[in-house]
């Protein structure tokens, strides 16, 4: 594995975070309405605001089991997809809606859980004061009702560092695993324990040092797969001995214990894989699956090289690895147009990749494809394009074997609509 600088990866993640900021810095009017070419395309118009701008709540979306679609914006609303009306709702948190100005960014992660879900929201300051992160756990059953709510930034002390990175919640939500962090520490605690988190006296998983026989010495990107039975992360090692902040960086898995540790080194599946390529992404693998997806991040932008004279390029055509964190087995699925990986999911099982992706990221999208893979041999199963588009985008996909459907939200015109997509 090859040596770089440590901080990097996470410089390149701040630059990303930023440019989402930069970019958000529009008032965009929305006019959701649903295409009327496609039976199964169904209009988010009740569920979508009609404004999006910086100040306020952005828009997310969350399919959820049993055919439901969690929409998050001024407030929480679970939209039953079979009569596309809301089988719950409830109010933002006011813990959310007092932080939520110009002055604070919101970024969330959503968890489905075996009954509800779990909300990570990390309310980040927008100028780079000292002004620390906040950083929130809520936890709600399919009812909308509140059962937990938590500020992990006053739980952990104040040298502790976080993110939604750093936490994983079991899949019946009566724990959670997370890492905590110090500079004046050794090493890294991997914890698991209930609300509210305490650091001290929470159940040990696994600790880090700085000693050169360490597998790792920092651990990220926290992930439960198999039914709740492997934790996934990405470990990095610091070289100690050369120069300071040098480090290396796998893939893990681990039983919930702490034991059966398993490591995979990133250029075994292809060489180079550069240091600040290592993470987890924003695919959605649920926890039921055995199956986490593996990629490398796009290339470092030559933006940071050259800012003045920066210009887009598409980043190569990738390949997704499914790495089945039980057996250990590992299948490449190659992609079959850039930026592909951007938007994928995988099904409960691990046995389906659905993806979307424009055709041309060039150019303003007029035509989205969205493709379904097989994992257990990266064969390509079907394709379904949508065209005659204008500023086509998906925000949010999901597949399912139980239904037998790909589910995906479409934007186009800034407008929302929900489609289904049976598998053939």
């Amino acid at each position: 594995m090859k040596k770089h600088a440590f901080w990097f990866g996470r410089i390149v993640f701040g630059f990303a975070g930023l440019l989402a900021l930069i970019c958000g810095l529009v008032v965009l009017p929305v006019q959701s309405r649903a295409d009327p070419d496609e039976a199964l395309t169904r209009s988010l118009a009740e569920f979508t605001p009609e404004t999006i701008s910086p100040e306020g709540n952005p828009l997310s979306f969350t399919f959820l089991s049993g055919g439901r679609l969690l929409v998050i914006h001024d407030q929480l609303t679970i939209v039953d997809l079979k009569t596309m009306k809301a089988a719950a709702e409830a109010a933002m948190p006011d813990s959310i809606s007092e932080k939520l100005s110009e002055e604070y960014a919101l970024f969330d992660r959503v968890h489905p859980l075996n009954s509800g879900f779990a909300w990570l929201v990390n309310m980040t300051p927008r100028a780079g004061d000292e002004t620390r992160p906040v950083f929130f756990y809520f936890q709600y059953d399919d009812d909308l009702k509140l059962v937990q709510e938590a500020n992990l930034s006053e739980a952990l002390p104040s040298d502790f560092g976080f993110g939604p990175g750093s936490i994983a919640p079991d899949p019946d939500g009566s724990k959670v695993y997370y890492v905590a962090y110090s500079p004046e520490d050794k090493g890294e605690k991997l914890l698991a324990g209930g609300s509210p988190l305490s650091p001290e006296t929470d159940r040990l998983i696994y600790l880090t040092d700085r000693s050169p026989d360490s597998e790792f010495h920092v651990i990220s990107d926290l992930r439960l797969l198999n039914g709740g039975k492997r934790l996934y992360f990405v470990g990095g090692k610091l070289d100690i001995t050369g120069e300071v902040g040098d480090t290396i960086y796998a893939y893990g898995s681990m039983s919930t214990d702490g034991s059966d540790l398993t490591i995979l080194d990133p250029t075994t599946l292809q060489d180079p894989y550069e240091f600040y390529q290592v993470g987890a992404g924003e695919q959605n693998v649920p926890q039921s699956s055995p199956i986490m997806l593996l990629t490398p991040n796009d290339p470092k932008p030559t933006w940071f090289d050259d800012p003045e004279n920066y210009v887009f390029t598409p980043p190569p055509v990738k390949s997704f690895y499914a790495w089945n964190v039980e057996t250990g087995d590992i299948t490449e699925i190659p992609l079959r147009i850039s930026m592909e990986d951007h938007k994928a999911a995988l099904s409960e099982n691990g046995k389906y990749l659905a993806t979307a992706a424009a055709d041309d990221p060039m150019t303003e999208v007029t035509s989205l494809t969205v493709r379904l893979y097989d994992t257990s041999n990266g064969e390509l199963l079907m394709e379904k394009n949508y065209s005659g588009l204008t500023a086509g985008f998906v925000p949010e996909i999901s597949v399912s074997e139980s239904d037998k459907l790909i589910r995906a939200v479409l934007l186009d015109k800034l407008a929302y609509s929900y489609t289904e997509i049976p598998i053939e």
